[in-house]
């Protein structure tokens, strides 16, 4: 230098890392005596920086300031490049190997993204290309490679970059494989099926190997070779799947140095063989394909229907596993298993029932009290089911509430002080059995106390119903009929029947309020409890002007059967006839053409005279007048002479009756009387 400037400072040196210790044997520089500071090629400070402080992209001399893994120590960098790769192979077959790898690695030492150029013995080749991405020299081959001959080619390969280069060589050996070829039985392989291998010519001696890649492009295949495959035949393993197969013969004896190749254009697959589904099918409950094989990979679609009904794909239900829906409930399933990647085949399974649904649970709403409705909500709500209520008083023993069937249910005085329970029962295609109970007894409504207690009747009488009836109105009430004050063992309900040991005694009845009603009330009949005859029928059947013939029908136990008849509706001066029997009478010496009334009554002894019968009256009867008809007059003595001639009297008399002046008498010639027994 013509100049230098002297610069003295106070400095402190501080130990630090990565600091060189001087050796002899690796200078620092190439010619420090002579002012050339650049690095020595086994210097100390290459690559013995730290990246973190560079802060220009060149060096002093203006060159890349980083090159290979670190930033050199000092103001030059060292640009030594270099290239080496491992050998993996070194002898290929003409014609058969095809995209055959020669190195397992190529490694470029201070060079960036380099560009690869091969010569083979001096001649640039594209048979032979570098994988940049691999790392890896694979030689092209197959019937456009290089010709098989005794001594190797010269394979040099060279990486450059801006800054320079570096190249290594290998030998490689081609030998002719003219004389012998191969060929596979199949190109599409499949798992555990047999792949065979023939060559030609037949009579030719080979050795076998077989091989697989997952890629048959010829640029960047990598054949493997199959362990234990060293048969003119093959049977693809699990192994095998996705991978092409390919098939070298190699000849020996005297067609040693020749070999053929065959490759499958197919990758090996494996056909789906079944598909299978559980047995159970019910909602929520998953179902899973079962796929044989079990490793097969496929693509699904799962549908409801049935094979009469049609099948509707599901949305989204693609998957290996599905879980029916209420949407699904009473129809069947169906998946379609399609193979892909390795597998293939489509195969469709059906379940074997329909799907069906449990119910979940039934909860209750509502005012737990008499008069107030209780809603039963059942989950799921769309199910199908059947209802019954039952009630309890402790709510472990329970009984059925007749007629509540309903999911609703309003409770009754019945109920008030008891559990109520609801049962749903799943029809058709819902299942299983929900109970829901109410938290507490049912209340009773708002208390009102009984106010009264009729009976029907004063005048109680053997076998004629007696009822008792409480107020308010639609109050409840427990019964209790008394005899006098002896308790009617039984009579516990509303209506009571009078027998004969009630005769001559009053009767009571007490009603006690229940539900929601309260207080005790009574009544008793004004008279005590007869045993009256039943009420006689009476009909008018024929008259005349001055009689009448009503027929009495006949009463058990009865005695006597008093007529009684008045020319005043309200039978006021009435007078009365009495029979012994039932039958026709026949009431006669009536004024004439008068209008009568007339009813009946039964006596007997030991027993109240039975009630009147309905009201008659000769006016309103239809009965036929007899003025010109024969008279019959019953009498009841037929051994008396009197009686006779009292009824002859009779008979004249009712004539006479009929008879309207005197010239009618006169005109009355003679009268013809016939007489006859009861018997006739």
């Amino acid at each position: 230098f013509s100049a230098y400037n002297s610069l003295s400072s106070n400095v402190t040196l501080v130990e630090g890392e990565n600091n060189l210790v001087y050796d002899a044997a690796k200078p620092l520089f190439a010619d420090a005596e002579n002012g050339d500071y650049r690095l020595a090629e086994n210097s100390q400070a290459h690559n013995a920086g730290s990246n973190d402080y560079v802060s220009q992209d060149t060096d002093l001399a203006g060159e890349r300031r980083i090159v290979g893994s670190a930033v050199d120590i000092g103001a030059y960098e060292l640009f030594q490049p270099d290239l080496s790769f491992n050998q993996y192979s070194k002898t290929v077959t003409a014609v058969v190997d095809r995209n055959v790898v020669l190195t397992r690695g190529v490694v470029a030492t201070d060079l960036v993204n380099p560009t690869y150029t091969v010569q083979v013995d001096g001649v640039k080749s594209t048979k032979i290309t570098v994988n940049k991405t691999w790392g890896q020299i694979v030689y092209s081959g197959g019937i456009n490679g290089l010709p098989a001959r005794d001594e190797p080619y010269v394979v040099t390969v060279t990486a450059s970059d801006a800054n320079g280069s570096a190249s290594a060589e290998f030998l490689l050996t081609v030998v002719d494989d003219s004389a012998t070829t191969a060929k596979v039985s199949t190109n599409s392989p499949k798992y555990n099926n047999l792949v065979r291998a023939t060559v030609k010519p037949t009579a030719a001696t080979v050795t076998y190997q077989w091989y697989r890649t997952k890629n048959a492009t010829p640029a960047t295949a990598v054949w493997t070779a199959i362990s234990d495959a060293t048969k003119a035949t093959y049977v693809p393993t699990t192994g095998d799947l996705g991978y092409y197969l390919k098939v070298v013969a190699r000849g020996t004896d005297s067609y040693a140095g020749h070999a053929g190749q065959a490759i499958t254009s197919g990758k090996v697959t494996r056909p789906i063989l079944s598909v299978t589904l559980p047995t159970t099918v019910e909602v929520n409950r998953t179902l899973t394909a079962f796929m044989s094989p079990s490793s097969a990979t496929a693509t699904y679609q799962w549908y409801r229907g049935s094979n009469d009904e049609g099948w509707t794909a599901i949305k989204n239900a693609t998957g290996l596993k599905y879980v029916p829906q209420l949407a699904d409930v009473g129809k069947f399933l169906k998946v379609t298993v399609t193979g892909k990647d390795n597998y293939t085949g489509a195969l469709s399974k059906v379940t074997s029932k329909r799907v069906t649904a449990s119910l979940i649970s039934v909860t209750l709403a509502g005012n737990q009290k008499v008069g107030s409705k209780i809603t039963s909500y059942l989950s799921p709500s769309s199910a199908t089911v059947t209802y019954q209520w039952y009630s309890s008083k402790n709510g472990s023993t329970w009984t059925a509430i007749d007629g509540a069937t309903e999911k609703t249910y309003t409770p009754t005085e019945a109920e008030a002080g008891k559990y109520l329970r609801v049962s749903v029962k799943g029809t058709g295609y819902f299942k299983g059995t929900v109970i829901k109970t109410t938290t507490g007894k049912i209340a009773s409504a708002a208390t009102v106390a009984l106010s009264s207690v009729a009976i029907s009747t004063n005048e109680p009488e053997v076998g004629a119903a007696i009822t008792a009836t409480t107020a308010p109105s639609g109050s409840k009430a427990a019964y209790q009929w008394y005899r006098g004050t002896t308790a009617i063992s039984g009579a516990t309900s509303a209506t009571y029947v009078p027998t004969v040991d009630d005769v001559g005694f009053v009767l009571k009845v007490v009603a006690t309020g229940t539900g929601n009603y309260t207080g005790s009330v009574n009544a008793t009949t004004a008279s005590a409890v007869v045993n009256r005859l039943a009420t006689p029928t009476a009909a008018i059947t024929s008259k005349t002007s001055t009689s009448v013939q009503i027929n009495i029908g006949s009463v058990a136990n009865a005695k006597t059967y008093i007529v009684e008849y008045s020319t005043s509706s309200d039978f006021a001066n009435a007078s009365t006839k009495s029979f012994t029997s039932s039958g026709s009478k026949w009431i006669t010496s009536l004024t004439k053409n008068a209008t009568y009334y007339f009813r009946v009554k039964a006596t007997g002894t030991g027993y109240t005279d039975s009630h009147y019968s309905e009201t008659l009256c000769n006016v309103e009867s239809s009965s036929a007048i007899l003025d010109e008809a024969p008279l019959f007059v019953e009498f009841e003595d037929t051994t008396s002479t009197n009686s006779v001639l009292d009824a002859r009297d009779a008979v004249f008399a009712e004539i006479s009756s009929g008879l309207n002046d005197e010239e009618d008498m006169f005109e009355t010639a003679e009268l013809d009387l016939d007489w006859y027994s009861l018997d006739d």
